[in-house]
């Protein structure tokens, strides 16, 4: 399982579990195994995907203390679009190991989804902690950064700019270049009525990415603001070029952070 052959891992477990067919680790294992064979097969073989949640739920009826069994149960569960249940899963893998970074930042995710930002903003605080003492440099960095930027859209959503505008600043130090954390920082001086400043990173954005949709959305929407009519058009059609919707609700900077999440 550990060097990738899954085929032959699930050929074994199998042995096993029709030798003992009470050991749960057995189980997980198999349902790990099977899991990664159905995704490199596209997800189209339904009877993999239904090996796979089979194996999983029995490994969790035989030992529902199992934190990496609870945890997958969670990320399956979230991709149903039931963060409700999902979270159930994500705090009993948090109750029986409280260690892992991924956990924490997976709930984080499932509480956004809720819309409970001040929880999630504490388990992304404590993922950010984990994070010292699990990963290597270069992935402290990458993580790091991340949660520092989802903590920061939570602070926006609790309309607490002056906090969200510092924790997308410390993404920005550490990786000047991601076009996302400027976005962010960008749309939040925009809601603290600095047009002038946000103008100037997202324009600064699309000269880089010229196909950066968003960015011309969020421009026509400050120049819809300031009565620029014509500006605005120009900006608008070319979201709307790319894909982009612009209507009373995408042209409402209020709602531009949701836009972003």
């Amino acid at each position: 399982l550990n060097e990738n052959r899954n085929i032959s891992a699930i050929e074994l477990f199998t042995k096993y579990i029709d030798l003992e067919k009470s050991n749960s680790i057995a189980y997980f294992g198999r349902a790990k195994a099977t899991y990664w064979v159905w995704r490199l097969r596209n997800e189209e073989d339904s009877c993999l995907l239904k090996n796979y949640l089979a194996d999983i739920y029995t490994s969790y009826a035989l030992d529902s203390t199992n934190s990496d069994c609870n945890y997958w149960i969670a990320e399956n569960i979230e991709k149903t679009r039931n963060p409700e249940k999902a979270l159930e899963y994500y705090c009993r893998a948090i109750r029986y190991y409280k260690e892992s970074e991924n956990y924490f930042r997976s709930r984080a995710y499932c509480y956004m989804d809720l819309g409970e930002f001040k929880k999630a903003i504490n388990d992304f605080k404590v993922a950010n902690k984990l994070v010292m003492s699990e990963y290597d440099k270069d992935m402290r960095k990458v993580l790091t950064e991340g949660n520092f930027s989802d903590i920061s859209l939570c602070y926006a959503k609790l309309e607490n700019l002056k906090l969200a505008t510092a924790y997308i600043e410390k993404s920005i130090r550490s990786n000047p270049t991601h076009h996302s954390y400027q976005l962010y920082y960008a749309t939040f001086l925009t809601l603290q009525n600095k047009p002038e400043e946000s103008l100037k990173i997202y324009k600064s954005l699309i000269k880089k990415n010229p196909y950066l949709g968003i960015a011309y959305l969020f421009v026509g929407n400050i120049y819809n603001l300031q009565y620029k009519e014509n500006l605005a058009q120009m900006y608008y059609a070319k979201a709307i070029s790319m894909g982009f919707e612009v209507n009373e609700n995408t042209k409402n900077i209020k709602k531009q952070i949701d836009m972003l999440m």
